[in-house]
């Protein structure tokens, strides 16, 4: 007679990630991780890039726990102001671009306000200055893009109802054509 088994206890995401979170994990470890990510996206969903990268910079300029809250939630209303959950994936993309120039826009205005404040060399006051020109044009390409890609899109859908109207209308005149001929 068969021994009896234990039963099997529940496989959490940590277990999976840990086995799988190296170069060559075993392929019945990654199976098993492609199916707890097909029936649960939260760890994909937490783990996005935009979001990730957006962590990593806020790191750069400040380890307070505090900041990288406040960060976050600006990040997040920001996102909000954007509509971001009601864009396509391209516009989700350039909302962050914005978005994240725009945080490091920001530390870097503060940083630089700090060089500013000492005695530097006119070469480097030039270093600096030029430094922030670079982030302020980065910032401004990033929302020129977005503005861009929202035009087109939005020409699009206004073509697109454009047709729809002009279908509607050539099957109203149609119709009227039709009982006219006695039908």
């Amino acid at each position: 007679m068969k021994k009896p088994t234990k039963p099997n206890k529940q496989e959490t995401i940590n277990d999976l990630v840990r086995l799988t979170d190296k170069e060559n994990p075993k392929p019945e470890d990654m199976e098993r991780l492609r199916k707890r990510l097909d029936d649960d996206a939260y760890l994909v969903e937490i783990n996005e890039s935009s979001q990730r990268a957006f962590d990593a910079v806020i790191k750069t300029y400040s380890t307070s726990a505090l900041m990288k809250e406040i960060c976050q939630r600006q990040v997040k209303e920001k996102r909000n102001a954007l509509d971001y959950e009601s864009e396509n994936v391209m516009v989700r993309m350039l909302i962050d671009r914005v978005i994240m120039c725009h945080i490091r826009l920001n530390a870097y205005e503060m940083f630089h306000a700090e060089k500013i404040r000492e005695n530097l060399s006119i070469a480097s006051g030039v270093y600096w200055d030029k430094l922030l020109g670079s982030y302020q044009r980065r910032l401004l390409s990033a929302i020129e893009s977005l503005a861009k890609v929202k035009r087109l899109l939005s020409e699009a859908e206004f073509m697109k109802e454009k047709v729809r109207n002009k279908k509607s209308q050539s099957t109203a005149n149609s119709m009227k054509t039709y009982k006219m001929l006695g039908g």
